[in-house]
């Protein structure tokens, strides 16, 4: 009977422990249900939080409804907090409702301004390092056109030496967005190539509104020689336009007349890689960041020291992560 009791006790105790790890409750929040990396983000994410239960919830990009979520959420004691926001200058006030319950918050991907991040007590935020991903956009480009003093025929048609640039942009004031446009045409000047910069056209991180602005903008410029888009999206969205209209074809290499280099490396952008639609993408390492959200959750439910963190704590708040340009011959 003893041996029964001990059993029982046993049992019991694991169950309550399991319990325990069960009762930490993390709320996610994206900013719309639409945008590819963010689920790829997300899905990163939740991959690796089988301690805790965890709800995703999706804005339908409108900080009006994020912002009612966040109350739900504080008033449904949630333990922490990862926020991908509608609008980075909307982070103050989220983070002040947070902190006023002690509630650590994560941002990913829309990096708030430095001084609401170093206002609050627990709050961080992981993602890319956005002018790292501009300077690859444009080392990327360098790889086609190969000489500044010579460019590639194939791209440079008009024989000027020049690389006439549109870039497709994700949207105002997104600081990735303002990041990889500035940095990857100043990176390019700073190769040696001479770009003139056609227009810069913000179609939201979305592939549907990237497709309408191509097809303006190959109206206006059809001289256009290299777009530059903020992320794979949109770059589909142009390579839609060019293929609808007989402009593009799949093949087994890239034999367009027009370069076109995205961000993310998201499923869809590596399968254009492959068909020979997209010249290149640049890693914005989805899997890498969500490793390290649910990494540094554990170590903040668990108050383990963060000095312990496998990975760089920039600024004791901060997580960058390098990306790098992928080609088709990577995805062989």
């Amino acid at each position: 009977m003893k041996k029964i009791n001990l059993i029982l006790l046993v049992f019991i105790v694991l169950f309550l422990v399991s319990c325990e790890k069960k009762e930490i409750k993390v709320g996610i929040m994206i900013y719309d249900e639409s945008d590819t990396f963010m689920q790829e983000f997300k899905n990163a994410i939740i991959k690796n939080l089988s301690d805790y239960e965890y709800e995703v919830f999706y804005a339908s990009n409108s900080q009006s409804i994020q912002n009612k979520q966040m109350v739900n959420l504080i008033d449904q004691n949630y333990d922490l907090l990862v926020i991908n926001a509608v609008d980075r200058l909307a982070a103050s006030s989220l983070a002040e409702l947070a902190n006023d319950k002690n509630i650590p918050i994560i941002f990913i991907n829309r990096e708030p301004l430095e001084e609401d991040i170093a206002r609050y007590e627990n709050i961080y935020y992981v993602g890319a390092d956005a002018d790292l991903l501009g300077i690859r956009q444009a080392e990327a480009a360098d790889l086609a056109f190969k000489d500044p003093k010579n460019l590639n025929k194939i791209y440079d048609r008009n024989a000027d030496n020049v690389i006439q640039t549109v870039i497709l942009k994700g949207e105002q004031s997104h600081q990735d967005a303002e990041k990889r446009t500035r940095m990857s045409i100043e990176h390019l000047r700073a190769l040696g190539y001479e770009v003139e910069l056609l227009t810069t056209s913000v179609a939201n991180w979305r592939r549907d509104l990237a497709y309408i602005q191509t097809k303006e903008i190959m109206e206006m410029f059809p001289e256009v020689e290299l777009i530059l888009s903020n992320n794979d999206d949109m770059a589909l969205g142009a390579i839609d336009y060019l293929v609808e209209t007989n402009r593009f074809e799949k093949g087994e290499t890239y034999e367009q007349d027009i370069l076109i280099i995205g961000v993310d490396a998201t499923s869809v952008g590596k399968q254009a890689i492959k068909d020979g639609l997209l010249f290149a993408s640049v890693l914005n390492d989805s899997k890498a960041q969500g490793q390290a959200v649910a990494t540094l959750i554990n170590y903040l439910m668990k108050n383990k020291p963060l000095d312990d963190l496998p990975f760089e704590l920039v600024k004791e708040r901060y997580v960058f992560v390098d990306g790098q340009v992928i080609l088709k011959e990577h995805l062989e």
